[in-house]
């Protein structure tokens, strides 16, 4: 079935520049002022406006003006951004793109699915996955390079000797709270209400993570629940899950 939703993410995004973003964001500036800052931070490696105010775009609505649904993530991941290593700071972005970009997190699932089968994955391979979802078209093609090329820059994907190929980054290790936030992230992105414990760890969505979180670990997180759904399987779910609003949703339908 063809999505109707917007792309959105269409740019190639460093992650140097979403943390500069995300920084600016925790520190209570106005979205005005994170603007302002953006076109400069932005300025030299896209002089051209339109390209620049595109990508920045991206951003902002990543970290900033997320959709009804994902506010209450993004404040989470606000208070995690001082919490995690640096290193860790792209399973925020990564969780964001999840919950707030449909397109991304469909690159991600495809993505996941195919190098948990083999031990590469080419664009054309993407490419022909997500044009049965979101059509045959150019921008798709051209979005989900540029989603690739963010990829490479986070360390997420690494190039290979064959061109339009590329091979998993190193596993990035998540426990604790930063664990619970991208299984929260995950479910908010989803259209399913909850998953069980053990598949939420190796959902494809999450595949450059390694997630060491138990049922009981997860008890403890503020916005899910757990249920013991047999004797050796839990289930999380949220424990609230934010509608958006008629006008919201059509917005976001147009982006």
């Amino acid at each position: 079935m063809t999505r109707s939703a917007g792309i959105g993410f269409d740019r190639r995004v460093r992650s140097e520049w979403l943390d500069a973003i995300a920084a600016r964001q925790v520190a209570g500036a106005k979205i005005a002022d994170i603007r302002k800052f953006g076109q400069r931070l932005l300025r030299r490696e896209y002089p051209g406006d339109d390209a620049r105010a595109k990508t920045l775009t991206v951003m902002i609505h990543l970290w900033v003006d997320v959709p009804e649904t994902a506010v209450a993530l993004r404040d989470a991941a606000a208070k995690l951004l001082s919490e995690v290593d640096p290193a860790e700071r792209v399973g925020l972005h990564w969780g964001l793109g999840l919950a707030t970009y449909p397109f991304f997190r469909d690159v991600a699932d495809a993505s996941g699915r195919l190098l948990a089968l083999q031990d590469n994955v080419s664009l054309t391979q993407l490419q022909r996955r997500l044009a049965e979802r979101w059509g045959q078209r150019s921008t798709t093609e051209r979005a989900a390079q540029r989603i690739v090329r963010s990829w490479i820059d986070w360390g997420v994907l690494n190039e290979t000797a064959q061109r339009g190929t590329y091979a998993a980054g190193r596993k990035l290790e998540a426990s604790g709270s930063l664990a619970a936030w991208l299984i929260e992230a995950l479910l908010v992105a989803g259209e399913a209400d909850s998953q069980s414990v053990a598949k939420a760890r190796t959902n494809p969505q999450l595949f450059p993570f390694q997630l060491r979180v138990t049922g009981h670990e997860l008890r403890r997180a503020p916005r899910l629940v757990v249920h013991r759904q047999s004797v050796d399987e839990d289930v999380v779910a949220l424990r609230y899950r934010a509608r958006p609003t008629l006008k919201r949703a059509r917005q976001l339908a147009l982006l």
